[in-house]
């Protein structure tokens, strides 16, 4: 979401948590791209309201169609003529009730996913304490005798497959990029790094020790040993 205001920012990222979806958040559109770049979005939700979402609405249509995802805009102006940037775009007037941003997304996603080609059902892995369900873009985590069911947008869960499929070995981070992002994508290794923090806060929590090791001047691993297929 690129939402300036804190309460439209808030309310909505609460009703998107509610319908388990998981909201990543940007002050500006420069946030934005850089966000969109490291864990490829299933949608955008943009303020046209706000100074900085100018920069994004107003790209070109080929450095748009680099993201890929469908872009929501709120806004309580008029949504622009044919031949523009909203061909690419579904406008919500304010005031809006949130239930309708959380239905008008759900059903963008929907669309999406059926103009997919079909693919066979991707089954779970499991690596010691985790297990990742990539239909539901979930890991779970098992902590003692509780577990923690963690959603994770699409970006962290391919690296997290990634390591998980090298069964503890280290993975570079021009494999993970290719594994992640695709080996034709200009992805800085800079935005590897920015995942695997952004993984580690969600994997350690009360551990003293970190589950994905650095390997200096090479890559990462995860530190359990063994994976089985359910």
């Amino acid at each position: 979401m690129i939402i300036e205001n804190t309460a439209i920012r808030d309310l909505l990222a609460s009703h998107l948590q509610h319908a388990r979806l998981l909201p990543i958040l940007a002050a500006s559109a420069l946030e934005g791209r850089q966000l969109a770049g490291e864990v490829r979005p299933d949608a955008v939700l943009v303020d046209a309201d706000a100074p900085a979402a100018a920069a994004w609405l107003d790209a070109p249509a080929d450095e748009a169609a680099g993201h890929a995802a469908p872009t929501l805009v709120l806004s309580s102006r008029a949504q622009p003529g044919a031949g523009t940037a909203a061909g690419r775009q579904l406008w919500i007037s304010k005031p809006f009730a949130p239930h309708e941003v959380v239905r008008c997304l759900g059903e963008q996603l929907s669309r999406r996913q059926a103009a997919a080609a079909p693919v066979a059902p991707e089954a779970s892995l499991r690596l010691g304490p985790l297990e990742l369900d990539p239909l539901r873009h979930e890991v779970r985590v098992e902590r003692g005798q509780k577990v923690d069911v963690i959603s994770l947008p699409r970006a962290e869960l391919e690296l997290l497959r990634c390591l998980i499929e090298h069964q503890g070995r280290v993975v570079s981070r021009e494999q993970i990029i290719a594994a992640t992002w695709g080996a034709d994508r200009p992805v800085d290794v800079r935005t590897v790094d920015q995942n695997i923090k952004r993984l580690r806060k969600h994997l350690d929590r009360d551990r003293t020790r970190s589950m994905i090791q650095t390997q200096r001047g090479y890559g990462y691993r995860l530190n359990v040993a063994t994976i089985t297929r359910s």
